[in-house]
């Protein structure tokens, strides 16, 4: 865990995290999961530029569930390639 980080600087957060309430670790974990949803449609569109913005999200739903939950959810979608 943060290898790269000086150790005086890892201490800082690791304090800083465990004064985190319950709904503050829960608010960071969600807006982590929200920016990475980010991240991942954006890279989707930048390798398939030829994608609407449905299609991206729908890459971006094949790549999250996987193949099998992805059809069970929207069978008729095409397996866009994310």
């Amino acid at each position: 865990m943060l290898d790269d980080t000086h150790p005086r600087a890892r201490a800082h957060l690791t304090a800083m995290y465990q004064r985190l309430t319950l709904s503050e670790r829960a608010a960071m974990g969600m807006q982590m999961s929200t920016d990475a949803r980010l991240l991942a449609l954006e890279a989707i569109r930048q390798r398939h530029p030829e994608y609407s913005e449905d299609d991206a999200r729908l890459a971006l739903g094949r790549l999250w569930l996987g193949d099998e939950l992805f059809r069970k959810v929207k069978p008729d979608a095409p397996l866009l390639d994310p």
